[in-house]
């Protein structure tokens, strides 16, 4: 029998997968500048259509039960047997229906380059649902320095992969290769790391309780993930390879500080918010992570936007600046209201209430997708103005369904979320009006002083906003201090 080690929720652990992050962000970033110089944006786009599907239909092969099995107090090796086989024989099921419908969707772009490409990367499901609940074993036995070397090692050197593949036969095969190598590498290291055999499958493996939370969970992702890649999809039929290429890296960079630097915290989150989720100060620890999310993660997600001109430019390279700066500026400042509703995420999650996940999720996000598919044809622009709007609305959803229904007070958490959301506004907006009437060359060295005045302002705005609201300057404490316990500056 598995049991839920406390370590998962100390502050040294927390600490190595922060630190583990850092490094993927750095890779990811590294690998973003690298790749978008060696290959055109229009090798991006036709990647970003298979990679689209693979998204969407990735989420099912997990159903929610990573989350799920992390968050379970005790589990049994029979338990951990029926999850293995639900993901597994689920990932072979997706893998399958996928190579199935990979040339009616060559046709329906009227590409046949698409087929082979998505007949190749659908082995991706397979692999993951055969390594996740070896890498929730890690997760639950409290092993995060391992699970962080594995899954930092494993896109690394996907990474060079596609990099030489890049180097030597530009093409989108590059790309898809470096989402293949991933994945195998990701399940080589974790079986080899957590070795066990799973039992032969049966009905009786006591997860029937699992997979019911599971589902519901994964029904939200569902949505979220469709939101999240109809895009792509939506704009192939409309536009060049190219822009959709340009579209899809900017709500790439867009969610890289969410990506890299929050949801994995969820691994440490959601144990600590379930062990306090029945005491007094449960709704000081879910203001507490608000802020320190909003701190973190949404001054960079600001940065970024406000930046988005030189940025892009340093990142991606000139063959980038057609429509990518735009989308980012806009993709960014509706990301911004994550700050409100990803907490609900872990709230949720970590008190077993992932029905009013669905419910607060379903209603934008098929908006979202609608939208999305309706407005395409008028380019990428709109599309990422459809999503900014969604995640507005989803923020307020989420806030005003929510709240209520887990015991926690609507006024203090907009106390809390709405000096935050002005701070970060001014950062972005006063970063994007530098960018326009700051005069400099249009070279590099022009562009890292544009970087380094945005830079300054974000301190500036910072600094006075702690002076002059007691709030912000409290919520930028706790965040200091947070991230100093997490650096291992102070016990």
């Amino acid at each position: 029998m598995s049991n839920l080690s406390p370590k998962s929720q100390t502050g040294t652990n927390a600490r190595a997968l922060i630190l583990a992050q850092l490094a993927r962000f750095t890779i990811s970033m590294g690998g973003t500048t690298v790749l978008s110089r060696l290959l055109s944006p229009d090798f991006f786009g036709l990647a970003a259509i298979v990679m689209a599907v693979v998204n969407i239909a990735g989420i099912l092969g997990d159903l929610g039960l990573s989350v799920v099995a992390i968050r379970k107090m005790e589990l049994s090796h029979k338990q951990w047997s029926g999850l293995f086989w639900a993901n597994a024989g689920l990932g072979g099921l997706i893998a399958a229906v996928v190579a199935g419908i990979s040339p009616m969707v060559g046709r329906f772009y009227n590409d046949p380059r698409v087929t082979p490409l998505l007949l190749a990367i659908s082995s991706v499901f397979l692999l993951n649902g055969i390594s996740v609940q070896y890498r929730v074993s890690l997760n639950r036995e409290g092993r995060f320095a391992r699970l962080a070397i594995i899954e930092t090692l494993a896109p690394a050197i996907a990474l060079v992969v596609a990099i030489v593949l890049a180097i030597v036969h530009p093409s989108p095969w590059a790309l898809i290769a470096q989402a293949i190598v991933a994945p195998a590498l990701l399940l080589l290291f974790s079986v080899v790391s957590a070795p066990q055999l799973p039992n032969r499958p049966t009905r009786n493996s006591g997860v029937r309780s699992l997979l019911v939370s599971g589902g519901v969970l994964s029904a939200s992702q569902v949505i979220y993930a469709i939101k999240s890649n109809v895009g792509p999809l939506a704009l192939g039929r409309f536009v060049p390879d190219a822009t959709v290429g340009m579209f899809s890296r900017a709500m790439q960079l867009s969610t890289m500080p969410h990506m890299q630097l929050a949801a994995p915290l969820t691994r440490v989150t959601v144990p600590a918010l379930s062990a306090s989720a029945e005491t007094t100060d449960f709704e000081h620890q879910v203001l507490k992570a608000r802020a320190i999310y909003g701190y973190t993660v949404g001054v960079a997600l600001a940065l970024l936007g406000g930046l988005a001109v030189p940025m892009v430019r340093i990142m991606l390279g000139p063959q980038w600046m057609e429509n990518t700066p735009t989308i980012l500026a806009i993709a960014t400042f509706g990301a911004l209201f994550q700050s409100i509703s990803y907490i609900f995420y872990w709230v949720l999650t970590a008190t077993d209430q992932t029905k009013y996940i669905i419910r607060a999720e379903g209603l934008t996000g098929v908006l979202v997708i609608l939208g999305i598919i309706i407005f395409a044809r008028y380019g990428p622009t709109m599309i990422a103005w459809v999503y900014a709007a969604g995640l507005v609305v989803n923020a307020f959803a989420y806030s005003l369904y929510v709240l209520p229904r887990i015991g926690l007070s609507i006024s203090h958490f907009f106390a809390s979320a709405i000096p935050n959301l002005l701070v970060l506004s001014l950062i972005l907006g006063g970063n994007l009006l530098i960018i326009r009437y700051l005069p400099v060359e249009t070279s590099l060295t022009g562009y890292f002083l544009q970087i380094g005045v945005g830079l300054l302002w974000a301190a500036a705005i910072l600094l006075i906003a702690s002076l002059a609201i007691p709030r912000v300057r409290n919520d930028l404490q706790q965040t200091f201090i947070a991230v100093k316990r997490i650096a291992g500056i102070k016990k």
